[in-house]
């Protein structure tokens, strides 16, 4: 029923059979055996339009694994690695998300996240192993030129936080 991709940095895409008809279509976005391991304790929904970039964002003291679905449209999603003792610390991994193929992108703890809309609107759904808590989010800039991510977009739509996030160099435990 699922499959498991694993990727570069220890990241895993979950897909599933989609099944369709002239109603529309049904699929098992998550069960909780495909990563027995894995202990989720909130879920969020954000709705963004064409353009929009959230993140990169992460938690210092509590970090959140997170499992990425999108419901609606596509998004190019972002995951960089922020463990300092890491031999990958400060690479991204870029994937890019569509409902009409629906599947979950599993980012372990001790990475940033963020992604960007490249469809008319995007509804995405967060499932977190860590309570959010605005106190200990940091954001990294979507655009440090260390970096060097491809958004997919040219003209992007930012909070006030994600405009001030911080460059990777000046990040420290």
């Amino acid at each position: 029923m699922f499959q498991i991709n694993s990727l570069p940095l220890g990241l895993k895409l979950i897909s599933t059979q989609q099944y369709q008809d002239t109603r529309g279509n049904n699929f098992e976005l998550w069960r909780q055996e495909t990563l027995p391991e894995i202990n989720f304790v909130q879920e969020n929904i954000s709705h963004s339009v064409y353009g929009v970039v959230r993140g990169l964002h992460f938690q210092q003291k509590n970090p959140q694994g997170k499992l990425i679905s999108v419901l609606l449209g596509t998004i190019c999603d972002i995951a960089l690695d922020i463990r300092q003792d890491s031999p990958t610390f400060g690479q991204a991994h870029r994937e890019i998300l569509d409902a009409d193929k629906p599947c979950c992108l599993w980012i372990p703890p001790g990475f940033a996240h963020g992604f960007s809309v490249l469809s008319e609107n995007a509804i995405v759904l967060y499932r977190m192993t860590e309570y959010y808590n605005p106190d200990d989010q940091i954001c990294i800039k979507w655009n440090d030129p260390s970096l060097n991510i491809d958004w997919g977009i040219t003209r992007p739509i930012l909070s006030d936080k994600d405009k001030n996030g911080i460059y990777l160099r000046d990040y420290s435990l």
